[in-house]
């Protein structure tokens, strides 16, 4: 997660988008704590490591994941070694995102 958001707040781009580390009041009285969050795109950023693989942890975030849908955030899963191996691409996979998502807004 801190070197995602490193890498973030170092790019031009992307860094007034995100915040980390932030709680969200849901909708149907849920306040979990994500890892990355673009509010005005409605975006969130899991950054998932190896505790994320047992079973009661893969059902808890996807309860989670429901709960933020449910509120109009689309739920990113990314994997640790995804980001540990190429942070470059996964900075890139998210500017590009976050411009899909901007003209999506300024197309409706």
């Amino acid at each position: 997660e801190k070197l995602l958001h490193s890498r973030i707040m170092a790019d031009f781009e992307l860094r007034h988008l995100f915040h980390y580390n932030r709680i969200i009041a849901t909708s149907s009285g849920g306040s979990p704590c994500v890892d990355l969050v673009w509010h005005e795109g409605k975006l969130i950023v899991e950054i998932d490591g190896e505790d994320h693989r047992s079973q009661h942890r893969f059902i808890q975030d996807r309860r989670r994941d429901y709960e933020l849908l449910l509120d109009g955030y689309q739920v990113l899963r990314i994997t640790a070694t995804d980001v540990l191996s190429d942070c470059e691409l996964v900075a890139a996979n998210l500017r590009k995102l976050s411009r899909a998502i901007n003209q999506r807004k300024t197309a409706s």
